[in-house]
């Protein structure tokens, strides 16, 4: 049973200094997860301008990505034709609604609206487990996992995909 996880901007480990995150890159290449990305990881990476920025981005690149949906030409019966995907902005306002309560998404800054997309990616492709270290997402695992997303530390997706016996 391959679980996919989604993985957060700082749960990218491009020293390989991280034994959490080695240990479940170990499983994915060993083929019994698949660590996954979002546009919104790297969209998050654009603002990365510390001297790892550009090793980050890299990293993040090879990661395979969900595509959505997009513009491909004009119908002959007028309108555009679309290539269907899911639509990631589904999930946005009850998950924002989880992350900044109360907050209308104008009001909400930047990172934490990339957070939310990310998350409403992760939501959208029903993947298995979202990766995280910020604790103010860890913190409300409870009420994203009433949205259907699991949210777990480095740590506890090991302990959980040791559990299910994914080791």
């Amino acid at each position: 049973m391959l679980r996919r996880v989604t993985i957060d901007t700082n749960c990218i480990n491009v020293k390989g200094q991280h034994p959490l995150v080695n240990a479940l890159e170990s499983l994915a290449e060993r083929g019994m997860i698949k660590i996954t990305s979002t546009f919104a990881l790297a969209e998050d990476l654009r603002f990365d301008h510390t001297k790892l920025g550009e090793a980050r981005r890299l990293k993040a690149s090879r990661l395979p990505q969900a595509r959505s949906g997009f513009m491909v030409g004009h119908s002959k019966v007028g309108g555009p034709d679309v290539v269907g995907g899911p639509n990631v902005y589904a999930h946005v306002d009850a998950i924002a609604n989880v992350i900044a309560p109360m907050k209308a998404w104008q009001d909400i800054e930047s990172n934490t609206q990339r957070d939310i997309l990310h998350l409403a990616a992760h939501r959208t492709y029903d993947w298995d487990i979202f990766i995280t270290e910020d604790k103010g997402i860890l913190r409300r695992s409870p009420e994203l996992a009433l949205l259907g997303i699991r949210v777990m530390s480095p740590q506890s997706a090991l302990d959980h995909l040791v559990q299910v016996g994914i080791t």
